[in-house]
């Protein structure tokens, strides 16, 4: 399938959302075999952005390394204490993420006193992260984003190749699917968070 650079636009705008913050009550990493959302969070956490982090993500079928806790031992390597990381380390997907991860919140956290989270996801994720969000956790939370680009796969380059454009498309192809299904919900841009 072959992207022109009109829907390569319309879809970028679409999932690449961004709402910066200085700060969120909680951060959440979702899933994924690369370390880089791993040193966002230990930025954000020394920075003081976040006072608490949870990690999601079980086995990685690719590499067979525990994405949570691979994630987990880069905060410890970088002075974050482990009283400041929630780990949630058996989930598949992003349903999964979410569903599991709010049980390890809830053990540590008052949920209902949550008002704000800090999305750390691929760019391309990020929309259907907070999707997934919103549809499980209590009402109410504002929502913000930290994104990064994965493998070098970016907002401009990613519909050049039919393997890179196939990352991003499966989010783009997924969400009415998702909403059908009832798994995610609506979110729109509220004064710089999303809801």
């Amino acid at each position: 399938m072959t992207i022109n650079t009109t829907e390569a636009r319309q879809i970028t705008t679409y999932l690449n959302i961004a709402a910066p913050t200085a700060h969120a009550d909680l951060g959440i990493v979702f899933g994924t075999r690369l370390p880089d959302p791993a040193f966002i969070a230990a930025a954000l956490l020394k920075r003081g952005t976040v006072p608490y982090v949870a990690l999601t993500g079980g086995v990685n079928h690719l590499t067979g390394i525990n994405e949570a806790r691979a994630h987990r031992d880069i905060l410890l390597a970088a002075g974050i204490p482990s009283e400041r990381i929630i780990v949630e380390d058996e989930s598949g997907n992003t349903l999964e993420n979410v569903l599991f991860v709010r049980e390890r919140i809830a053990e540590r956290l008052d949920l209902n006193a949550i008002r704000s989270i800090l999305v750390i996801a691929k760019w391309f994720h990020c929309r259907r992260a907070i999707m997934t969000l919103k549809r499980h956790f209590p009402p109410g939370i504002r929502y913000y984003t930290r994104t990064y680009s994965p493998d070098g796969i970016t907002p401009q380059n990613w519909h050049l190749t039919p393997e890179t454009a196939a990352k991003v498309l499966k989010n783009w192809h997924g969400i009415p699917l998702y909403l059908e299904q009832g798994h995610i919900a609506e979110i729109q841009e509220v004064n710089g968070a999303y809801e």
